[in-house]
């Protein structure tokens, strides 16, 4: 704090440090998809994992097909709420990177499977089952994450005895509006992940 006291006296652009929380679980995400590419490579797109994909497709050849309701849940919810609940933990300076580092390798791996696969038409498929949802997912995971981060180096600090004078992230309602404006996102990206985007992966097969 006091750092960047010095650097506003002396005229110079000091970085908002939730900005570069974020930018730097960003970097974490961006890190475990390159490492998720080279996996999927290496892995190959032939054999069982072609065979189950080509199961997969077939369910939409004809038309869209259900998603599973928990299986949904999942994926629009499972790592913003464990993003979330990181945030209480002092582990959770060393599990939140990983933990986005794991996001982004899981989505890219689902789509370098498709591209290995079924070439440049698997990226086409891979957009309208995947597109949607890290559109939606993405931002609010990173949001969550950047201040679960903010806490748990918090708590962290108070458990080294360092932080005599830290106190918990402000649960202002600015969080709040913040927050819950991230539920309503994931809660909209749920309920177009059942009706909508088995159409628009449908729609890749030519179904």
């Amino acid at each position: 704090m006091r750092v960047r006291s010095t650097i506003g006296r002396m005229g110079l652009w000091a970085p908002d440090p939730a900005l570069v929380r974020m930018l730097c679980l960003a970097g974490c995400v961006a890190l475990g998809m390159a490492a998720g590419g080279v996996w999927a490579v290496r892995s190959g797109g032939g054999g069982e994992l072609a065979a189950y994909l080509d199961d997969f497709c077939g369910l939409y050849a004809e038309g869209p097909a259900a998603v599973s309701l928990p299986s949904a849940v999942w994926l629009y919810f499972g790592y913003a709420v464990l993003a979330w609940l990181l945030g209480s933990a002092s582990l959770g300076v060393l599990l939140l990177p990983l933990l986005s580092a794991a996001y982004g390798f899981t989505a890219m791996f689902a789509v370098a499977c498709f591209t290995q696969a079924f070439g440049r038409r698997g990226a086409l498929m891979a957009l309208g089952a995947m597109g949607l949802r890290h559109l939606i997912v993405l931002p609010c995971f990173l949001w969550i994450a950047s201040w679960s981060w903010a806490s748990a180096d918090r708590l962290l600090a108070l458990t080294l005895g360092r932080g005599k004078r830290c106190s918990a992230p402000a649960l202002d309602g600015g969080y709040w509006y913040r927050l819950c404006l991230c539920v309503a996102l994931l809660f909209v990206g749920l309920c177009l992940e059942l009706y909508v985007t088995p159409s628009l992966f449908s729609l890749t097969l030519g179904g």
